[in-house]
């Protein structure tokens, strides 16, 4: 029987995945990086629709402006 390497009773309450020969690491840290990545597109995604919505504003008010300024300049 071989012996068990050191590291391999280091924390054996945490899961580990090997992929190809590469050291073995925490399972939540895929999902950790994976989570936070996906919140950061989420709040980018939210910041690019207010901006949107904010320039639509601007643009509807510099709209209504024209208008009454033409209506007014007519009377």
């Amino acid at each position: 029987m071989t012996p068990k390497p050191w590291f391999d009773n280091v924390n054996p309450n945490i899961t580990k995945k090997h992929i190809g020969d590469q050291m073995p690491v925490r399972g939540g840290s895929f999902n950790k990086i994976s989570r936070l990545w996906r919140q950061d597109i989420r709040a980018e995604t939210n910041a690019e629709r207010q901006f949107l919505r904010n320039q639509k504003k601007v643009e509807q008010e510099k709209a209504n402006e024209e208008y009454e300024s033409e209506i007014s300049r007519r009377l």
